[in-house]
C-alpha cells in the first residue's frame, strides 16, 4: 500500500499458478466484482498474469489518502 497526497496505491501479488483469462471467466466472478468495484469509486484496476509465474493486482484510487486532512 503507498499512499500519497492524492493517491492510494494497492498491488497484491504471489507466485502461484497464474490465471487464464478464460479459467477467470468460467469458474467465478471475483475478478469481474473487484473490476465493478473499482469501477464503482472511481479507481482503477489491473491485472496481470502468467502460466506458472503468479499475479499481480494493482489497483489506483485517485484523489484518495489514508490521512485525514486537518482545517
Amino acid at each position: 500500500i503507498v499512499n500519497t497526497k492524492n493517491n492510494l496505491y494497492i498491488m497484491a501479488r504471489d507466485d502461484g499458478i497464474g490465471i487464464e483469462k478464460e479459467e477467470s471467466e468460467i469458474k467465478g466472478s471475483g475478478l469481474l466484482n473487484m473490476h465493478n468495484r473499482a469501477h464503482m469509486i472511481g479507481a482503477e484496476i489491473e491485472m496481470v498474469s502468467s502460466p506458472l509465474k503468479g499475479t499481480m493486482i494493482r489497483l489506483n484510487y485517485p484523489n484518495a489518502s489514508l490521512a485525514e486532512e486537518k482545517n
